[in-house]
């Protein structure tokens, strides 16, 4: 009987040594991988003196180049409560509203809302129009955002861009482009210049 009940507890014990071994030889269960918290980017303060207009054109200059087309702030073409600014290109032209700002070796971001009425290329097939844009300087590459031509309600732009080693770079809002002359009008509002950094 003694003999009997080692055995018995021997083949239990074995049996257990086996299940052990199995379970630990069946894979483990995948791990999530760790998330990777990525911080976003700090913009600065608003480098435009006077971005909504409600100084009238204070801080601001325009060059048209044409010498057809003009600018005013529009008390009457709100965006968000606040006074517009309004280009007009009765003729052929490319008015460029700015202010000279910025620092060597930087990023920027610039943004604003556009509107247009009738604006037109003045090359058959062109898609020149209204835009937020970067200036030729030697500062930084001229660069713009997407150009809007026909009739268009607020549609809000963005504009990266970065400088070079130059300390100012003309920046702004734009109806037409270098070498690209169109007619109608635009309204521009709520225009922001930040920094985003080091080049």
């Amino acid at each position: 009987m003694k003999t009997k009940t080692l055995s018995a507890f021997a083949t239990v014990a074995a049996v257990g040594i086996l299940l052990m071994g199995k379970a630990s030889a069946q894979p483990k269960p995948p791990q999530a991988p760790l998330a990777i918290q990525v911080e976003p980017e700090k913009e600065g303060p608003n480098l435009f003196k006077n971005p909504d207009f409600e100084k009238g054109l204070e801080g601001w200059s325009m060059v048209a180049f044409q010498k057809k087309g003009d600018m005013a702030v529009d008390k009457e073409e709100l965006h968000h409560g606040k006074p517009s600014l309004r280009i007009d290109n009765p003729a052929p032209d490319f008015v460029f509203v700015r202010q000279m700002v910025g620092k060597p070796n930087r990023r920027y971001r610039l943004t604003g809302y556009v509107k247009t009425k009738d604006v037109a290329p003045a090359k058959a097939g062109a898609k020149d129009g209204a835009c937020l844009m970067v200036g030729f300087t030697a500062g930084a590459h001229p660069d713009t955002t997407v150009m809007v031509h026909g009739t268009t309600p607020w549609t809000k732009m963005t504009l990266d861009f970065a400088t070079t080693a130059k300390t100012e770079i003309r920046v702004g809002a734009g109806l037409g482009h270098y070498n690209a002359n169109v007619t109608g009008t635009a309204w521009f509002s709520e225009l922001s210049l930040v920094e985003l950094g080091h080049q």
